[in-house]
């Protein structure tokens, strides 16, 4: 663990601010994943096959998920994690349709005109779920049943990963197809209907650096949910703060990804020491592969003077995850926290609560970008459309005021259709 504080504690959330802004122009992946996308856009399904036994993938194909084939390796997933998934799904339909009966058309009348908003779901999403060393099926059921509780018409799941847990929850969250593909192939798949795979008006779920640079290529043609970097984690704590959850808690986030961002930010020196010694205790007999640094070699403690400190810097940090350890004060410290992704109040919750189980999206922006953006829900699958009608009392009068309105821009083919409106003439 790095501990820093004062002034080199805040050099590091600055440190952090500027990686962020430089972090799509590293390490050649652009180019890398430009390439990609290009070949699998001229070269349709040869490309993709081409691309798949280059990196070790699966032979591309999609099979509907009622298909005998996903059937028989379902067939092979033990009762109890079918249950365990069910209970996570049911858990965030709950959640995510309380959410939408929240959501109405609306409708507004001004002098001259009715106005309104209709929110209309997305028709075709693809949901990505990662490879990597284990299977993912929670990424199944975070984005595939907001996308359901939405409205989403069709829902394509793509994934490097054919295991029983990925099939079964895709099917669960109610999934229409799934595709064996990954990475920057898949986005570019996803975006050019390329090789007869799903076409899709929108890509939704976290993936490697090559999956996240097509995403920010390629969004224009398609719509993304967000474009997400390496996991991360800030834990605000305090004296009293037990240290072993606060070390658990971070080595949990760090076990996502070599390159996971996990903070401590306390005005407690002592707490930093004690929470470093946890650290050591639990990560001591744990093998790492060639390589790789250790879990809590990922870990960085931030002491400052106090916890209005520590609350200022963790604005700037705008952590994917949240969690508040302390003795008193947590509600003082929510109206002062803005930017963050998912917040865990108390030393009794921990982020995979909301990984798992709990309601909340697991799907969240990284890299400060939660200055500006959210979690993924079912508002991230609906398109916000206006609509106008000229009322039938005071639309002369209305329709007079846009006419100044379009030549003090000097746009007169402007002012003269609405001029065309006052003595209710057709166009």
């Amino acid at each position: 663990m790095r501990t820093a504080e004062g002034a080199e504690a805040l050099g590091m959330v600055e440190e952090h601010e500027a990686s962020a802004l430089g972090r799509p122009f590293r390490d050649g992946v652009a180019s890398a994943v430009a390439s990609i996308v290009e070949e699998v856009r001229e070269g349709g399904l040869e490309a993709l096959r081409a691309v798949a036994r280059r990196l070790g993938d699966p032979e591309p194909v999609t099979l509907g998920l009622r298909d005998p084939v996903v059937d028989s390796r379902i067939a092979s997933l033990d009762r109890e994690s079918q249950r365990i998934i069910d209970a996570a799904a049911e858990n965030l339909e709950r959640f995510f349709r309380g959410m939408m009966d929240r959501f109405h058309d609306y409708e507004c009348s001004s002098p001259g005109f009715q106005a309104g908003l209709r929110f209309q779901p997305v028709r075709r999403v693809g949901c990505y779920v990662p490879g990597g060393r284990h299977p993912l099926p929670s990424s199944a059921l975070m984005t595939c049943i907001p996308a359901r509780a939405a409205g989403v018409r069709e829902v394509h799941v793509y994934s490097p990963s054919e295991a029983a847990e990925v099939l079964y929850a895709a099917r669960r969250a109610g999934a229409d197809t799934i595709s064996s593909l990954g990475g920057a192939q898949a986005v570019a798949a996803m975006t050019f209907g390329s090789g007869g795979f799903p076409r899709v008006d929108m890509i939704a779920g976290p993936g490697n650096r090559y999956f996240t640079e097509a995403k920010r290529q390629l969004y224009g043609l398609v719509g993304v949910d967000m474009i997400a970097g390496p996991s991360e984690v800030a834990v605000i704590a305090d004296c009293l703060a037990s240290p072993r959850p606060v070390a658990l808690d971070l080595l949990a986030q760090a076990e996502h990804d070599p390159d996971a961002r996990c903070w401590l930010l306390t005005d407690s020196p002592a707490l930093a020491r004690a929470v470093e010694s946890e650290l050591l205790l639990l990560t001591g007999d744990i093998p790492r592969r060639p390589g790789e640094t250790g879990l809590s070699e990922r870990v960085s403690a931030l002491v400052l003077d106090s916890l209005e400190d520590c609350i200022a810097a963790c604005n700037r940090l705008a952590p994917e995850h949240l969690e508040l350890h302390l003795s008193r004060g947590e509600d003082l410290a929510l109206e002062k926290l803005e930017d963050y992704g998912a917040v865990f109040i108390g030393a009794g919750s921990c982020v995979a609560f909301g990984d798992y189980m709990a309601g909340p999206d697991h799907t969240l922006p990284t890299g400060t970008a939660a200055r500006f953006s959210g979690s993924l829900s079912p508002m991230s699958f609906l398109r916000v459309q206006g609509w106008v009608r000229l009322a039938a009392e005071g639309g002369g009068e209305a329709a007079r005021d846009v006419a100044a309105f379009a030549r003090m821009e000097g746009l007169e083919w402007h002012a003269r259709a609405a001029e065309a409106r006052l003595d209710g003439e057709s166009v």
